[in-house]
């Protein structure tokens, strides 16, 4: 019902989603709005999420009150297969800082949220989205995974996921998937 409401606001013109909208477009119930909304920094999700995928957990660290460089979100989605039972998943996070490390083997522009700032000191770099298929000679990426620089909005940063959560038995989604779900992004107000 909300992907009809969705389609005739965009037939009539109109851009403006509701909370609700966008809520049901990321696939979250309204106990799972609350508790991102309790992290304390504005919240992003993906208006267009691949069918079939679900929710399967939402994990909340609330900002501290002297908004240091901790805190954030993690809403985890997986699909699936029903008939070979092969699960894909991806996150999308929110973090408030203490980014860093390497990155896997390759690499794309990403494509950006509205929101999305420059860069501090780098208003030249393109943000980054990178992936390993994993392999032997491959470290720190031995298994396959997937994730876009953290992005900067208005007070926090996001980025989309692949393969990050511990969870051996997913297989990633694809850059391109990745990229339609990054540009989505949305904040809930």
């Amino acid at each position: 019902m909300a992907s009809l409401a969705l389609a005739l606001a965009a037939a009539l013109g109109q851009t403006a989603w509701s909370q609700h909208d966008i809520a049901a477009q990321a696939r979250l119930s309204a106990g799972q709005v609350e508790s991102l909304q309790s992290a304390g920094i504005p919240v992003a999700v993906p208006t267009e999420v691949p069918p079939g995928f679900e929710v399967t957990s939402v994990v909340v660290d609330p900002v501290p009150p002297d908004e240091s460089y901790s805190g954030g979100y993690v809403i985890a989605y997986q699909q699936t297969d029903p008939s070979s039972g092969l699960k894909t998943c991806f996150e999308v996070e929110a973090a408030m800082g203490g980014f860093g490390g390497p990155t896997p083997e390759h690499g794309r522009d990403a494509r950006l949220p509205s929101f999305a700032q420059p860069l501090e000191d780098m208003e030249d770099y393109t943000y980054q989205l990178f992936w390993s298929d994993g392999g032997e000679g491959l470290e720190p990426f031995l298994e396959p995974i997937l994730f876009s620089d953290w992005i900067r909005g208005d007070i926090a940063y996001y980025r989309v996921a692949s393969l990050t959560l511990d969870d051996p038995d997913c297989t990633m989604i694809a850059p391109e998937t990745a990229n339609q779900i990054l540009e989505s992004l949305q904040y809930l107000e």
